[in-house]
């Protein structure tokens, strides 16, 4: 598809859309997943990675907010927490964010990337699953998945995951580590 001025503005006003609905203080699961369908297809069909770049930024953004006040607080400490490489801290906040939101995919998403900071690549992966069973294009986890397997010497699964990540994010900086199959 060629990169053109009406594909720009309906990308960018599927992002100002977005971001209405974040600032929006009902939390309407239903709506949102529409929204991160539209997103999702949108990043599938971006013309260039320059417009890619600005769907992921939607998407990551949308993934951001949590599903009430308590559980956004909890992400917004575990982040703060990452911050300064605090990771036990993170894992209080994150711990207590699962038990209170754990329907909430970027609750246990954060938590993977916590676990997998510490190198504790297995109980990460388990939170990977979590976050995946609960978002399965979420392609971040799917990325982290495919590291993890990598890093466990699990070449054939991490180069799975890391297609599945791709085929949804075809702009994925990770693509780079994408093996080609003899046909």
């Amino acid at each position: 598809m060629p990169c053109n001025n009406v594909f720009i503005t309906s990308c960018m006003a599927l992002a100002l859309t977005v971001f209405s609905a974040q600032m929006s203080a009902a939390y309407d699961s239903e709506a949102r997943a529409e929204e991160r369908a539209d997103l999702l297809v949108a990043l599938k069909a971006a013309p260039n990675e320059r417009i890619a770049r600005a769907a992921v930024s939607a998407i990551w953004d949308h993934w951001q907010i949590a599903p009430d006040e308590k559980a956004q607080v909890l992400l917004d400490d575990a982040r703060k927490r990452m911050q300064v490489y605090d990771f036990a801290g993170a894992m209080v906040h994150l711990d207590a964010l699962v038990a209170h939101a754990p329907d909430y995919a970027e609750g246990w998403n954060t938590r993977a990337t916590t676990l997998f900071l510490q190198q504790k690549y297995d109980l990460s992966l388990d939170d990977v699953e979590k976050t995946l069973a609960l978002e399965p294009a979420h392609f971040g986890a799917l990325a982290g998945k495919a590291i993890i397997l990598m890093r466990q010497g699990r070449a054939s699964l991490s180069q799975e995951a890391l297609r599945k990540a791709v085929e949804i994010n075809p702009y994925l900086s990770e693509r780079s580590m994408l093996i080609e199959t003899p046909e």
